[in-house]
């Protein structure tokens, strides 16, 4: 119960503090090339494109902008994660002697390893598709 109680002070003391420090979003930095895009105008890689932008597409360049960078750092923790898991793996059944169930467990880690390197690229199709479901 103390606990509880503590957690529900904080919350109340620090959630307001975080809300209140958030300051309104009136544009993004595009960081990728939507050059080939042809239902929406977005500025070039590397420019700021601020929503009230008569000339650009601001607020679907953004968005398609957060989709990229965040599909960009998943496909970089799962190509790790598959890297050590083969590692894990290669490592299981070099080390496993007479023992069939550390080989098999090697066997599952480089198995699990194929199927994060498949959601891996898969998850690099996620941008095209959501682009492809804007109409842009």
């Amino acid at each position: 119960m103390k606990k509880l109680l503590s957690f529900l002070v904080l919350s109340s003391i620090i959630i307001p503090v975080l809300v209140a420090a958030q300051a309104p979003v009136d544009g993004c930095d595009i960081t990728h090339d939507f050059s080939h895009l042809t239902n929406i105008s977005c500025p070039d890689s590397g420019e700021y494109c601020a929503f009230d932008d008569a000339n650009h597409d601001c607020g679907m360049c953004c968005l398609l902008n957060t989709i990229e960078t965040i599909t960009d750092w998943i496909f970089v923790i799962l190509i790790t994660l598959v890297v050590l898991m083969v590692l894990w793996g290669g490592i299981n059944i070099v080390t496993a002697g007479s023992d069939p169930a550390k080989v098999q467990a090697g066997r599952t880690y480089i198995i699990y390893a194929a199927v994060g390197l498949a959601v891996a690229f898969l998850s690099r199709a996620i941008p095209a598709v959501v682009t492809s479901l804007l109409g842009a």
